[in-house]
């Protein structure tokens, strides 16, 4: 999967925002599963109290579900 080619511009913005380098090439599914494994502790950090989890539940979600689609 090369995120430049295959992720909106929202959603590189999205992965951006939690310091995972955008670079024009194939990732492989180890660095995949490494990034969804960054986005899933995002929505894990957040207060559940708050709303701030389902809110980056909301958000991250449809990235995740593309790398999980996107995984060889």
């Amino acid at each position: 999967m090369n995120y430049l080619k295959d992720l909106t511009q929202e959603q590189q913005n999205i992965i951006a925002q939690q310091n995972i380098a955008i670079e024009d090439r194939e990732y492989s599914a180890e660095e995949i599963n490494h990034h969804i494994s960054i986005l899933g502790n995002s929505i894990m950090s957040k207060s559940t109290k708050n709303g701030d989890a389902n809110r980056e539940l909301s958000r991250l979600t449809p990235v995740i579900n593309i790398l999980l689609k996107n995984q060889k």
